[in-house]
């Protein structure tokens, strides 16, 4: 699960990294301070097959194969305070990193159960193990960890991604990503970023971003390879918000 993770958001940083800010100067560069707030709730639930299809289940046409059904939640905060960042212009508006301290706390637990019935003679591998696909939950407990996270601009608004890593390096089973990934509130509706940063004459900038979503099984992840997500529901809530402000 922790791989899903780390493989969606790969993708999603290589997706917003695309030419923005036309005409403002390669290698230029400013200077802000920044003030930052993340907030990220989650509840989820899902149901995963494994194999995903008839043509890969065991034992041929009986269709044997295991449903795991999962449940889970967790909240994420982070803040930083008078913190440095620097814009630099390369193919757009990119910013030097920032860690953010935070917490998370997370829940996570699966069960399974196997579908059809095997032929004689047909050998059935074991399940995975639940307790190895949920993680290390710890429920009633807030575990310390720092969001390195960084901004963008992209069609001229400011885009927060990054990763939550745990002081601990361990991880909870999360298929919404809200408790590993930053950002996931979106962007700010200002669209002129990319004409605001070098702007010297702006003094600070402030946005904020916020969303409520209903997840389904096209909001979740499945476990990777040769797995299928049969059924999704949920909720998220996610927040950020930032003031920026230009060092002479």
């Amino acid at each position: 699960m922790r791989a899903r993770r780390i493989a969606l958001l790969t993708v999603a940083t290589a997706a917003l990294l695309a030419p923005a800010g036309a005409g403002v100067a390669q290698g230029a560069s400013h200077k802000f301070k920044v003030d930052l707030t993340i907030t990220q709730e989650t509840d989820w639930a899902q149901t995963v097959r494994h194999p995903r299809s008839v043509t890969e289940s065991y034992c041929g046409s009986r269709d044997v194969h295991y449903v795991y059904s999962g449940e889970g939640d967790g909240l994420l905060k982070a803040k930083l305070r008078g913190g440095r960042i620097t814009f630099r212009n390369s193919a757009g508006w990119l910013s030097t990193e920032m860690k953010v301290p935070g917490t998370v706390i997370s829940n996570a637990a699966y069960t399974v159960a196997r579908q059809g019935v095997p032929d004689e003679g047909c050998v059935v591998p074991d399940p995975l193990d639940t307790s190895v696909m949920a993680g290390t939950c710890t429920p009633l407990v807030r575990q310390p960890g720092t969001a390195r996270s960084f901004f963008l601009v992209q069609r001229g608004k400011l885009v927060l991604t990054g990763g939550f890593y745990r002081k601990d390096k361990k991880a909870c089973a999360d298929p919404s990503i809200y408790t590993g990934v930053v950002g996931v509130a979106g962007r700010p509706r200002r669209n002129d970023l990319n004409k605001l940063i070098p702007n010297k004459r702006v003094r600070s900038i402030e946005l904020s971003a916020a969303t409520n979503t209903v997840f389904t099984a096209k909001n979740l992840s499945d476990f990777g390879a040769n797995t299928k997500i049969l059924t999704g529901s949920g909720k998220g809530k996610a927040s950020w918000k930032v003031k920026l402000t230009r060092i002479r």
